[in-house]
């Protein structure tokens, strides 16, 4: 399983890496609970995204950190898009295979969303949004 040439690993602080080849690819189809086995004795998994669209990877990124336990390297690999890349890290992924062309995209991705409103797997903090707090709201806890 090892990468295509033309494309980098991007870390989840943005950083271009040279990691190990998954040992394991969980397909949008996969069911990862079905899979804990494997899982359990591999370093890094893959999970593939066949279109930018199908949000199961994001599921299943999740799944592997929160209900598998899953300490190792978690790669999003396939069709995933620059605009994703700051969800793929809340929901856990450690890493993305990115085409090596557009390198530069994905490292500024990273940084274009400061406020979610989701809590995540390795960051706890969300903005609360709602009647009483709105934009106001928002802006406080982007300076927090």
């Amino acid at each position: 399983m090892a990468p295509d040439p033309d494309t980098l690993i991007l870390s989840a602080e943005g950083e271009i890496e040279d990691r190990p080849a998954p040992e394991l690819e969980i397909s949008a189809a996969d069911d990862p609970a079905a899979l804990a086995g494997q899982i359990a004795a591999a370093t890094t998994v893959a999970v593939r995204f066949a279109s930018f669209a199908d949000g199961r990877g994001f599921s299943h990124i999740r799944t592997l950190r929160e209900r598998l336990g899953f300490q190792g390297d978690i790669r999003a690999v396939g069709h995933v898009i620059p605009d994703q890349f700051l969800f793929l890290v809340r929901c856990g992924a450690s890493s993305v295979e990115v085409p090596a062309a557009q390198a530069a995209i994905w490292e500024r991705a990273l940084g274009l969303v400061t406020i979610a409103l989701q809590p995540a797997v390795n960051d706890a903090r969300i903005a609360v949004a709602g009647p009483s707090r709105g934009q106001a709201g928002l802006a406080a806890a982007a300076a927090e």
